[in-house]
């Protein structure tokens, strides 16, 4: 099973509607997991506050996934939340690279990183 980092970085109150939405409860920490549609889990794994003004906080996800057509449902859960709550606030990186937020980006580089974890 493959394992993708993503962070999300943006103002506080973007951050937790979105990352509400995505768990689908109020209540977050690190370690909370979801299953998501079609098979495949997200666990948040840290959540950093920064205490400077106008700096912005990121909240990092694990998404296991274990095929392509996982990755494909997986990707449009994840960019349906995004697009619903607040997403056009928020920077992403997958496994350390920066992501524009649009479905096919998104679903491609998750992709590529299942690609990548296999060889």
């Amino acid at each position: 099973m493959a394992e993708i980092t993503m962070e999300f970085t943006g103002r506080p109150q973007d951050l937790n509607d979105f990352i509400s939405a995505l768990f689908e409860t109020d209540a977050l920490g690190a370690g909370t997991q979801k299953e998501i549609p079609g098979g495949g889990t997200i666990t948040m794994r840290s959540m950093m506050m920064r205490k400077a003004y106008g700096i912005p906080q990121y909240i990092e996800i694990v998404l296991s996934t274990g095929d392509s057509i996982t990755t494909g449902i997986a990707s449009n859960y994840i960019y349906e939340k995004l697009k619903n709550h607040k997403g056009e606030n928020l920077r992403i990186r997958i496994n350390r690279r920066e992501v524009l937020c649009e479905r096919r980006n998104i679903t491609r580089m998750i992709e590529e990183e299942i690609r990548s974890q296999r060889k």
